[in-house]
């Protein structure tokens, strides 16, 4: 008998969840998102992921950029799968969206996307770095926190600058997560 009520219980709670998650989904929550890359509202659940803005540019007057998106976990939206090619002072425009569902294990869990760059100067040289764009979850007081930066634990030969909501130390030191946050990588030489 008591196992007969621990199972009515376990039953009831999961369907309570599944309830909850549900009307979370429901119209009433959904709210629009700008996104700056193709100028267009999108509605989305406002629990499960959030939107950010990627900007790349070459601004080397000389070399060729190729950059290919490496690995991702936790995103709905990882940006380019195939490599992409910016000529000098060239630029592209994506958007990223993570995944914050509960039900992909994805809930309060470190979200990111790393990038490798071939980075082909005028005399033949080739130089390489991977980055990685990582959103993180500190804790109830601090919340969310993005950063940009090149992968610890790799050499990163490109010059390059990184910046977020229209500043360098914020990809470095973090900045408060929030949609329609706008990264960008600068190739500097």
């Amino acid at each position: 008998m008591k196992l007969l009520k621990r199972h009515i219980a376990y039953a009831l709670s999961l369907s309570l969840i599944i309830i909850s998650n549900y009307a979370l989904t429901k119209e009433n929550i959904v709210q629009g998102i700008h996104k700056t890359e193709n100028k267009s509202t999108t509605s989305k659940p406002s629990v499960y992921s959030a939107y950010y803005n990627m900007y790349v540019l070459n601004a080397s007057e000389t070399a060729v950029v190729k950059i290919k998106r490496d690995q991702y976990e936790c995103m709905y939206g990882a940006g380019p799968e195939d490599e992409f090619t910016l000529s000098h002072y060239e630029e592209k425009h994506f958007n990223l969206e993570d995944d914050d569902n509960i039900f992909h294990n994805c809930n309060a869990s470190a979200k990111w996307v790393t990038w490798n760059i071939e980075y082909d100067a005028p005399n033949g040289e080739k130089k390489y770095c991977n980055v990685k764009l990582l959103t993180d979850y500190i804790d109830m007081e601090d919340g969310w926190r993005t950063y940009f930066y090149p992968t610890p634990g790799t050499n990163c030969q490109v010059p390059v600058n990184f910046v977020c909501d229209d500043s360098e130390s914020n990809c470095r030191d973090g900045y408060v997560s929030h949609d329609s946050s706008v990264n960008t990588l600068v190739i500097t030489k």
